[in-house]
């Protein structure tokens, strides 16, 4: 299912009248970070298609547009 096991002890733990309320935040508060990974999984498929698309693309003996990608500060970077 997903959750660390530091989570799985915290959801055993879960006792009480609200227990299924509190299991189900707690189940939320995971979907929402899953659902932030695969955004950001996704942003970098498409990233990566685009370097493999540039790379397709670049002319016999040209620069390698990933490694010149590679080659810049970081914050410069933005593929896509």
């Amino acid at each position: 299912m997903g959750f660390s096991l530091d989570e799985i002890t915290g959801l055993l733990a879960v006792k009480g009248q609200r227990a299924c309320e509190q299991t189900r935040h707690l189940t939320e508060l995971k979907l929402a970070e899953i659902r932030r990974r695969l955004d950001d999984l996704r942003q970098l498929e498409a990233d990566l298609e685009h370097l493999v698309d540039e790379c397709r693309h670049a002319a016999t003996g040209a620069p390698c547009p990933t490694l010149d990608l590679l080659a810049l500060p970081a914050k410069k970077k933005n593929v896509g």
